[in-house]
């Protein structure tokens, strides 16, 4: 009898032996799998969120790129107005300039335009966008020019603020050598729709013969300048006798 419960005892330990041999190796396999899958998890995880987080941050730069480019495009009228003196026409001066800008912006169905007077003798003009449609005159135009010269000039910014080209103009500027080709051309048909404005071609002619051509970055903008993108005046006169 004590052999059999011992033998009995020891089938049983051998039994309990086998059990956790077998059974050690496989839990320690499920704990390995289960480690190995949470790390590969937690992988995937980190690099999905370092992705979005990527993408977040590549948003926010484009963004601000973006409104960099925005803010450069609409300071393109201002920057030419700082550069060249410009300052706003008061409220009580140059009556006869007010009229003839509200007469002629009434035409082309246009809100009268923000008018700056810009220093010096030469006489000359620009039109822009800060932000809103500006026209700039110089001293020197007021003072020398006549009525249908005055007249004939302002009608040519007017008319690039009413068609755009002002506006296009200042894109250009913004994107630098790049878009110095892309600027409108002044001169040809801005100056037709300008004596047709008018009526009177020849009053336009000799604004252009009175006008000292400027020379600056911001040519695109101005009535008579040494751009790449003004036609010559002598081609601009010509081209007006023959209206």
């Amino acid at each position: 009898m004590p052999e059999r419960g011992a033998a009995k005892a020891r089938r049983a330990g051998t039994q309990r032996a086998a059990d956790w041999g077998v059974a050690a190796p496989s839990r320690a396999r499920d704990a390995g799998a289960a480690l190995a899958g949470g790390g590969a998890a937690a992988i995937i995880v980190s690099a999905a969120l370092g992705l979005v987080a990527g993408w977040a941050a590549s948003g926010v730069l484009l963004v601000l790129l973006a409104a960099a480019g925005y803010w450069w495009l609409r300071a393109q009228g201002r920057l030419a107005l700082r550069a060249c003196g410009a300052k706003p026409l008061p409220e009580c001066e140059e009556p006869r300039l007010r009229n003839l800008v509200a007469g002629l912006a009434a035409q082309l169905s246009l809100a009268p335009p923000d008018i700056f007077i810009v220093p010096g003798g030469a006489a000359n003009a620009l039109c822009c966008v800060a932000p809103g449609p500006v026209v700039g005159v110089t001293a020197g135009l007021i003072e020398r020019a006549s009525r249908t010269e005055l007249e004939a000039v302002l009608a040519h910014c007017l008319t690039r603020l009413a068609t755009g080209e002002a506006a296009d103009a200042c894109l250009a500027l913004a994107l630098g050598p790049l878009g110095s080709r892309a600027a409108p051309v002044v001169g040809g048909a801005d100056d037709v729709r300008a004596a047709a404005l008018t009526r009177y071609p020849p009053g336009l002619g000799r604004a252009l013969e009175l006008a000292t051509p400027r020379s600056c970055r911001f040519g695109p903008l101005w009535f008579v300048a040494t751009s790449r993108c003004h036609v010559e005046v002598s081609q601009r006169v010509a081209a007006l006798e023959d209206l």
